[in-house]
């Protein structure tokens, strides 16, 4: 224990104040002060790492709201981003926007990896063969019966090219021979159109769409190419209905923003 004489010599000579604060009932009781010198000992400062985690679009409702107790809107620093561009569609949820460290949980909503396969609106050729063969594989993208009509189509569709001359003229007196590619049909036919049904984004339900089919000289032998004019707009407006829908879970306990 440190007198008062004692203490107010070692506190006179460091230039230094201490502070006590006793209870209010205090008894008297004497209390021991302790005065060391140098320097204190360095605290251990603990750096939050953030959380981050991906998850499919259509859970990120479920894992927020169930997970996290939720506060009044006004009171939540929470918030939903979303974006419905269509090449970049997704919902992102920030635990707090005062910490650069929050919980930050990614929703993407997926493409489905077998739209890309048929090559639509590419102007990507496929041969004969490699059409049956993607049929083949792929029948469960087609509507019932749908697969295996086209596959015995391409079967037996036998086709041959023909140059034809044509002659062009300006009239102005000068003329020229122009060489096109006629397409003579030996046996079989090719409906101008096929339906595929399949999902869009990944985990969600399947969508039939009509493609047109055009054929091309590829070589020596028939070239197919699939077309679809509303394909666009289809994955646009699915887009905005899912991301939407969504986002609409949230109205009650979150801010949501839209991002370009």
């Amino acid at each position: 224990m440190a007198d008062q004489k004692g203490l107010s010599s070692a506190l006179t000579s460091a230039d230094a104040r201490v502070n006590i604060t006793v209870p209010e009932n205090y008894n008297g009781t004497p209390i021991e002060v302790r005065i060391l010198e140098g320097e204190a000992p360095k605290t251990f400062e603990y750096e939050k790492e953030q959380f981050k985690e991906t998850v499919a679009i259509n859970s990120i409702a479920e894992w927020v709201l169930n997970r996290h107790i939720t506060t009044p809107i006004q009171d939540n620093r929470a918030v939903i981003m979303y974006c419905l561009n269509p090449d970049k569609p997704s919902i992102k949820y920030l635990e707090d926007v005062n910490d650069c460290n929050a919980t930050l949980i990614d929703a993407k909503l997926t493409k489905n990896p077998d739209l890309a396969l048929f090559k639509i609106n590419t102007e990507t050729s496929f041969s004969q063969a490699e059409l049956k063969k993607l049929v083949l594989q792929k029948g469960y993208c087609f509507p019932e019966g749908e697969a295996q009509r086209f596959r015995q189509s391409l079967l037996n569709y036998e086709v041959k090219f023909e140059q034809t001359v044509i002659k062009q003229d300006d009239r102005q007196g000068t003329t020229k021979d122009l060489c096109e590619a006629v397409i003579k049909i030996i046996s079989g036919t090719m409906p101008s159109q096929w339906k595929i049904k399949l999902p869009l984004y990944k985990s969600q339900p399947p969508v039939e769409l009509t493609l047109l089919i055009e054929i091309e000289k590829m070589g020596t032998m028939p070239g197919f190419q699939f077309y679809c004019p509303e394909l666009e707009g289809i994955m646009r407006q699915a887009t905005e209905d899912i991301i939407l829908t969504e986002v609409k879970k949230f109205d009650e306990t979150h801010v949501c923003l839209e991002l370009e």
